[in-house]
């Protein structure tokens, strides 16, 4: 992430360690002793060995949303605060699924290539489907899954959905068994 190194190093001393270098960041114990944070994001995370290694470590954040790759338990026995980014990318992944969806059953840039080849001269482009009116599976109704889901009903679209177990307060139909879900559904969202 060169911008936001850039960006830190106007105001820090960065240190740059990758976390394929476990079990030691630094290479240099001395520098290792003076690190107080450290960034990282969700698909790099941070071994846990590393901990033991930063003893002025302060916090540790990343930039995303998931939390597998970092080392939690052990940063709370520490009281390490941890900062990640959760629902900040919900909205525009949901809004992508949408996009994809629509694009997949109406065939849009499908058409668009369609039309800039000059194939419309030698023949009609075949018939496409609408989403509206559609049933729509979600495979994982967490944050992502309802933000599509919401956007799937200002379709008018029937919403399913397949999680380990039924979610409380909601009113899109449950399949306990993904196969079931896609035998009932038009479009699957993953």
């Amino acid at each position: 992430m060169p911008a936001l190194e850039d960006s830190l190093r106007e105001q820090h001393e960065v240190l740059t360690a990758q976390a394929t270098t476990a079990p030691a960041p630094l290479a240099d114990a001395h520098e290792a002793a003076r690190v107080a944070a450290v960034v990282t994001s969700a698909p790099v995370g941070m071994p846990p060995s590393w901990l033991a290694q930063l003893p002025a470590l302060e916090v540790l954040s990343s930039f995303g949303v998931g939390l597998d790759r970092l080392p939690l338990d052990a940063a709370r026995a520490q009281g390490l605060p941890v900062g990640y980014t959760p629902n900040v990318l919900n909205d525009c992944v949901a809004d992508l699924a949408m996009g994809l969806l629509i694009d997949g059953a109406r065939r849009i840039a499908a058409a668009d290539r369609f039309v800039r080849r000059g194939d419309w001269l030698q023949g009609r482009y075949p018939p496409t489907t609408r989403v509206s009116g559609k049933r729509l599976g979600i495979v994982g109704l967490g944050r992502i899954g309802q933000a599509v889901a919401r956007r799937a009903a200002g379709f008018d679209m029937s919403i399913g959905y397949h999680n380990r177990r039924p979610m409380e307060g909601v009113a899109w139909r449950h399949e306990a068994s993904l196969l079931a879900l896609a035998g009932w559904a038009d479009f699957l969202v993953l």
